[in-house]
């Protein structure tokens, strides 16, 4: 719901399109920065808040300042609610464990990039996780976070290929049943 006021205007779809595109031709090559959090100390009244940034520090900030999910029964509710690109879990998690979280994580979302840490390998949790729908396996420690950035990116490269690829099939199968319907 939107307070719609002297400040708060609503746009047309054209305004908002090209603001959209501007924004997102900014966005491309820059490290963000994403928090996922809520606000609201009772869970009754909790809601979700994305914080993007481009400064690290500023992300710092948002996650001590906002709650944060402690628990995947916390994380699961914020999925319902809002489109997550990329999931990264440990494997090992407080009362549900991470290859359970990404099983009702692709439930929820199903286009969603899924990547499991740990400390703890062995080959049964890797052939679990990537059963479960994890894209990655990450073995900590990493010595070099640039190559979690670049599984990160690769992550996000891939959903954007799988949502462009369904685009295209909506668009012939538009066309095709525009041509089913002329004759």
């Amino acid at each position: 719901h939107v307070e719609w006021g002297k400040i708060n205007q609503p746009i047309d779809a054209t305004t908002f399109d090209n603001l959209y595109r501007r924004l997102m031709g900014y966005l491309q090559r820059r490290e963000l920065y994403v928090q996922d959090c809520f606000v609201g100390a009772d869970p009754a009244y909790r809601m979700p808040v994305r914080v993007i940034c481009e400064s690290a520090w500023h992300s710092l900030f948002a996650r001590n300042i906002f709650i944060q999910a402690t628990s995947a029964e916390e994380a699961l509710p914020m999925m319902e609610g809002q489109r997550i690109d990329v999931l990264i879990t440990d494997k090992n998690l407080p009362q549900m464990s991470g290859i359970e979280l990404i099983a009702e994580a692709r439930r929820c979302q199903p286009a969603l990039e899924a990547m499991m840490i740990t400390g703890y390998a062995s080959s049964e949790s890797v052939i679990a996780a990537f059963a479960a729908g994890a894209s990655d396996y990450i073995l900590k420690p990493f010595d070099d976070l640039r190559v979690l950035r670049a599984k990160v990116r690769a992550a996000l490269e891939r959903r954007a290929e799988r949502i462009k690829g369904r685009e295209q099939a909506r668009d012939v199968a538009r066309q095709a049943s525009a041509l089913l319907e002329s004759g």
